[in-house]
């Protein structure tokens, strides 16, 4: 249970990154709508994370204890996605469409990237030995 805590916090320090830099954007370039969209994504990617996290640690303590579970929560974080995308409908002066769509996915693409860079790592320690 230790390892996705610590993926957590990885992921965590990352999106944390990603919403500095979206605030310096917001705060030092002309593309606020576009920062702001990402910002807001981002944000809700993060609930995400959250989400996707304590419903895996709920998971593994259902499967210790030999009990079923019902749902991983996706019905939750798709509902969550279409929130945002809804906020930058709804104010399409402050928030980018597309901005937000992209915010709303950044977690997985850190998660596909970070899969990568260690399957990567992993192929070459192996070819090392």
């Amino acid at each position: 249970m230790d390892d996705i805590h610590k993926l957590y916090q990885r992921y965590r320090r990352l999106l944390l990154f990603l919403t500095g830099i979206y605030l310096f954007g917001i705060a030092l370039t002309p593309y606020r709508a576009v920062f702001a969209g990402l910002l807001l994504g981002t944000l809700f990617s993060f609930y995400n994370l959250r989400l996707m996290v304590r419903k895996a640690v709920r998971l593994s303590e259902a499967v210790e204890a030999g009990r079923n579970m019902a749902d991983m929560g996706t019905f939750s974080r798709m509902a969550a996605a279409v929130l945002a995308v809804l906020v930058a409908i709804r104010f399409p002066e402050h928030f980018h469409l597309l901005s937000t769509a992209i915010g709303v996915f950044s977690l997985y693409i850190i998660l596909f990237l970070d899969s990568l860079i260690h399957l990567i790592y992993r192929l070459i320690q192996r070819e090392e030995r």
